[in-house]
């Protein structure tokens, strides 16, 4: 029987065979391994012309280059023509980044562009790729010790303290006993700042036993252990970032394949090739440029005019206006692993009640939520991600009450009673204030249109909106669970367990609104701690089903689409799009480039 413990080590050669497999086959947190016990160096990409775009601008499209679709995989298109090493990549940011300590960044950060993960997913097959780990094994039957083998010649930048030295596996091990908190005392840090503590659930420590070789002692099994490795904010940084201190991004090093080389707050962040990066013949681009473009008219200028290379999160009017002004661009799509949410706080006494929550689910207008904002291309979401192979499908999910747009005035219907059932006719005696973060357009228009909704339905109910204008301002009052309701965006870890308990479990790291109950909590430990896949997914449906019927922690409004745009000069994305892409705009840039 095939288990968790069977399928330990990775290569490079098990990790591509996935390569190609359409999005409607994504094993996107299959239980851990790739299944070969091969052991091969990682080959080289094919050869490249060496050539650059003069003085550092944006390469032109040749006639070599053209674009075809990937019949598998729609809405991926495929750029024909050989890599051009040379050249900046640039793309517009309405900030530069605030939070630059990896562990308890909210989102984004510079590491994720200097920095390098332990593992990576592919983003298409969701099957696990080595990366600075190169293989793992488990040193006994019960999963309670697994060993991790670093990957010789991962080189930090070369700049002062660092100089260039190896990333060994006591900054492995220095990076995991941090991410779950173990430093948080010491440093003066509340715990629940390290919010990525739930991908490692279950991890006592981690110890270097040599340069290469780092053990890890688990308290109990954790059937997504090296999942949680792979989530988008899980990059590394070298052990003595605490001491260098995370104020001055140009003090910062790691192990990416660009690294730090100007940082201008609130107007742009450059990055220069790193010459040691450990993948070969990457990354393709010289440099790498982010400008501070906080108004979305001119970002859609600047993709014209051709001064960014890439423009994301478009909206229909927008993708119209592009189509036209930039007919020779590739649009690519597909239904993204972030999802929309509104999360209430079960401090708040009416929200404590499983009536009011369900009222206001079965209240919600789903359809006119997604097409609000986008138009099309979302996904249904009910408790997790659809992108799961083991969580409900948006075909299953869209049949649900308070779900089906069919249905809508018979869900609300039911509401009114339900809500009245609870003590709270019409919504009268709930009065509660929604955040939602200024930079992330549909958390503020989700908030909007879900304070109409709820006042539509529950004409007593008193709601109100309150943006923050940006990450760093919004993290504080969502850590600190000082809120009635947020409107707000998750990107998926890329594990349906890890997710589960990141988000609803009682000591979930990203369980913001305090939701606890002690079934959920024994059906996700037990999931986690079982070694058999087909039980592990009975018990997530098991999950689901509650989720709806007597939890409800929390209103999924969707699952977001990702819409990007990209130069027609751009190749090598398709070999990177999928359900989890994730932060992919920063992690993949180095296998992206110019074409011939």
């Amino acid at each position: 029987m095939s288990n968790y413990w069977t399928r330990r080590s990775i290569t490079r050669r098990s990790a591509l065979r996935g390569a190609g497999v359409g999005l409607a086959g994504l094993a996107g947190a299959a239980l851990i391994g790739c299944g070969s016990d091969e052991d091969e160096a990682p080959p080289a990409p094919a050869a490249t012309a060496v050539a650059t775009s003069a003085g550092g601008a944006a390469a032109t499209a040749t006639a070599a280059a053209t674009t075809v679709s990937a019949p598998e995989r729609p809405g991926i298109p495929v750029v024909q023509g050989a890599p051009k090493p040379g050249g900046t990549y640039t793309t517009a940011t309405t900030s530069t980044y605030k939070q630059h300590d990896m562990h308890t960044a909210l989102g984004p950060a510079v590491w994720h562009v200097i920095g390098e993960k332990a593992l990576e997913i592919d983003s298409q097959t969701g099957e696990i790729q080595p990366h600075i780990v190169g293989s793992y094994e488990s040193a006994d039957a019960e999963g309670l010790e697994v060993i991790l083998h670093v990957q010789p010649g991962v080189k930090i930048h070369d700049v002062a303290p660092w100089n260039g030295r190896d990333f060994t596996a006591e900054d492995v091990a220095w990076n995991m006993n941090r991410m779950i908190g173990s430093t948080a005392d010491a440093e003066g840090i509340p715990l629940s700042s390290f919010q990525r503590a739930s991908m490692l659930e279950g991890m006592d420590r981690a110890e270097a036993v040599d340069d290469a070789i780092v053990k890890v002692t688990m308290a109990r099994p954790n059937s997504a252990f090296f999942n949680g490795l792979t989530e988008n904010r899980m990059p590394m940084m070298p052990r003595e970032m605490v001491e260098v201190g995370f104020d001055d991004p140009l003090k910062m090093a790691g192990v990416g394949a660009f690294q730090m080389d100007e940082f201008v707050d609130g107007a742009k962040m450059t990055y220069k090739k790193s010459p040691n990066y450990f993948r070969p013949n990457e990354p393709y681009f010289d440099r790498y440029e982010q400008l501070v473009i906080p108004d979305r008219s001119a970002t859609l200028t600047a993709f014209i005019s051709g001064q960014v290379q890439a423009i994301g999160g478009l909206q229909n009017h927008e993708l119209t206006t592009l189509k036209a002004a930039k007919p020779d661009a590739n649009y690519y799509t597909w239904v993204d692993s972030n999802w929309m949410h509104f999360r209430p706080n079960m401090s708040y006494a009416p929200f404590a009640d499983f009536r009011v929550r369900k009222a206001m689910m079965l209240a919600t207008d789903h359809a006119a939520l997604g097409d609000g904002y986008w138009g099309e291309g979302w996904g249904y979401q009910a408790a997790l991600h659809p992108g799961f192979p083991e969580a409900w499908k948006s075909d299953k999910v869209k049949t649900l009450p308070g779900y089906n747009p069919d249905t809508k005035e018979a869900d609300r219907a039911e509401a009114v009673k339900m809500m009245e059932a609870a003590g709270y006719a019409n919504g009268a005696g709930i009065e509660f204030e929604t955040l939602y973060v200024e930079v992330i357009g549909d958390t503020k228009e989700n908030a909007i249109r879900f304070q109409e909704q709820m006042m539509q339905v529950f004409p007593g109910m008193k709601v109100t909106v309150k943006g923050y204008p940006d990450l760093a301002s919004y993290s504080k009052p969502q850590a600190e669970s000082d809120f009635r309701g947020v409107s707000y965006i998750i990107t998926a870890t890329p594990d349906i367990v890890l997710e589960a308990i990141s988000q609803f479990h009682t000591k979930g790291s990203r369980n913001y609104g305090k939701f606890s109950e002690p079934a959920l909590d024994d059906i996700l430990d037990r999931a986690q701690a079982e070694l058999d896949g087909n039980a592990r997914t009975q018990l997530m449906d098991e999950f689901q089903t509650k989720f709806m019927e007597e939890w409800q922690p929390l209103i999924v409004f969707y699952a977001r689409p990702s819409r990007t745009m990209l130069q027609g000069d751009i190749g090598g994305f398709d070999t990177t799009a999928g359900t989890w892409f994730g932060y992919g705009g920063l992690t993949k840039i180095p296998r992206w480039y110019y074409v011939a």
